[in-house]
């Protein structure tokens, strides 16, 4: 039988803002040849090139307009990348207009709501932050809280996912809804902890000292099928580390008419309410009253060494909740003699969270890693 494999030591842990990049300090042991390979499709990550289905928008210059430099604070992409931190790697592209529908195409993806350059942009090329090569490509960034919806771009689906990921920037309280969105990326999407806002402005070393935790707010659409894969390793497919809050609903929100969270106690609903949406919801219910009567499906893989949902290869998950919506969290299983991160929580040699991880309603399958659990922490072998 295999022997057991040994580390000379345990990496340093997952900087808060920083993607998790393959290992390539000696010190850190990278997956042994005899560990199986990761059988799901593998997508290219198109660094510094734009994505063929990128589309430009038409609209010629008006007479008389004058002409605005990508770095002026009269461009709106500049502005929202400025104001989010964020150089202008994403400037450079043309504003697209929304079709009929109200889609605007970026890469691979369709978004609908808000207004390009203000509520979101598209990053083709390599992502930046604070400086340096964040490790990640082809992004939508999410800039601000207005509700955006996103779908599969055209040519894109179950069966042919696309390449470009979504990118929760650092402090934004974003609002997103999937509708058909099929992702394989490097982190498909990333809810980047805002690891400066600390009292001083100093970069934190514990969620403990942040100020400004980034949140999702992620509804998956009514009778939509969804599925987010991470082909690389060490990276989660959805990344809600230390510092990030992740909350999944279907479209039935829990939420009521006040703007206070619906929280079942011991599975029932204790008190008389009336939900945003308008359901009217009595003393005593079971927690299944919260739920939509068509919820939608959302799969969820993480790459080797990585939780699906939660943190990557040594990184405690942030705090998770689970309202709605048939989700399916599988960590990469791998074998007796590999780290193996949590379905939903930390990834190998994590935590589970740094806060908690709540399921108040909803259909939930989660898988761990071989030795990872379902919900919680990772594991790592020494």
């Amino acid at each position: 039988s295999p022997s057991r494999r040994a580390k000379s030591r345990r990496p340093p842990p997952i900087e808060f803002s920083e993607a998790v990049d393959d290992a390539t300090d000696p010190g850190e042991t990278i997956p042994a040849e005899g560990d199986p390979p990761d059988s799901r499709p593998q997508a290219t990550d198109a660094a510094g090139s734009a994505s063929p289905s990128f589309e430009k928008s038409d609209t010629a210059p008006q007479p008389g307009a004058p002409d605005v430099a990508p770095g002026s604070t009269s461009d709106p992409v500049a502005r929202a990348l400025a104001e989010a931190g964020l150089p202008l790697s994403a400037a450079a592209s043309a504003d697209p207009s929304p079709d009929a529908q109200g889609w605007v195409t970026c890469g691979d993806l369709r978004v609908k709501g808000g207004a390009y350059g203000v509520d979101f942009t598209y990053t083709p090329g390599a992502v930046q932050y604070n400086g340096a090569d964040y490790g990640t490509s082809d992004v939508v960034e999410v800039l601000t809280s207005t509700p955006l919806v996103f779908s599969d771009a055209a040519g894109h689906s179950k069966d042919a996912p696309g390449a470009t990921g979504i990118q929760v920037n650092p402090g934004v309280h974003a609002d997103i809804t999937l509708n058909g969105v099929h992702v394989s990326h490097t982190i498909p999407l990333n809810i980047i902890t805002d690891c400066t806002s600390t009292e001083n402005g100093s970069k934190a070393s514990d969620s403990t000292q942040l100020q400004t935790r980034t949140e999702l707010y992620l509804v998956v659409s009514d009778r939509s099928d969804n599925s987010l894969s991470s082909h690389e390793n060490y990276r989660p497919g959805i990344r809600c580390g230390e510092g990030a809050n992740l909350t999944i609903d279907d479209e039935t929100r829990n939420i009521d008419s006040a703007g206070n969270e619906v929280v079942p106690v011991g599975g029932i609903i204790n008190h008389e309410t009336t939900l945003i949406g308008g359901k009217h919801l009595k003393k005593g219910e079971v927690h299944t009253t919260l739920d939509s009567e068509e919820p939608g499906s959302l799969t969820v893989e993480g790459g080797y060494g990585a939780s699906a949902i939660g943190g990557g290869m040594a990184e405690t998950g942030g705090r998770i909740t689970i309202n709605g919506g048939a989700i399916l969290a599988r960590a990469y299983y791998g074998t007796k003699n590999t780290d193996t991160g949590a379905g939903i929580g930390g990834g190998a040699g994590g935590e589970g969270s740094d806060e908690v991880i709540t399921y108040n309603s909803g259909t939930i399958e989660v898988h761990g890693g071989y030795h990872g659990a379902g919900t919680g922490a990772g594991c790592w072998l020494t």
